[in-house]
């Protein structure tokens, strides 16, 4: 996490993978709010896309070996997805994505999110 709205990953990939699979809960503070279970994640209508245009993956799905850093404001991600109205407290993304031979990738990212005039004790 970088100045507080900005998450970033680090990503190496060792060699050329596809995944076959993908898992995607999102929690509000504690209760569900989102769950994506996927086959062919690049198939997907939301992921697809994200995936393509985060991380070097071919036409077939094909994630190409490489490293890769991506920077997340998640102040311009909320905006963007619930405009004005907007959910705070504890958000929690669990994500994993797999191949018929290992997972692929796991991540864990937890954020507190409090309105802009609030700040922490």
């Amino acid at each position: 996490m970088e100045n507080a709205v900005t998450v970033i990953y680090n990503i190496q990939i060792l060699e050329n993978v596809t995944p076959s699979k993908g898992k995607i809960i999102a929690m509000a503070n504690d209760k569900p709010l989102v769950r994506l279970q996927m086959k062919k994640p690049c198939d997907h209508l939301f992921m697809g896309p994200l995936i393509r245009a985060m991380l070097n993956v071919s036409q077939n799905c094909v994630f190409k070996k490489g490293n890769y850093s991506l920077n997340i404001n998640i102040e311009e991600v909320a905006q963007k997805y619930y405009g004005g109205s907007f959910l705070y407290g504890n958000l929690t993304f669990r994500s994993v994505f797999y191949t018929d031979d290992c997972n692929f990738s796991c991540a864990v990212v937890q954020v507190d999110i409090f309105p802009k005039n609030k700040t922490l004790n």
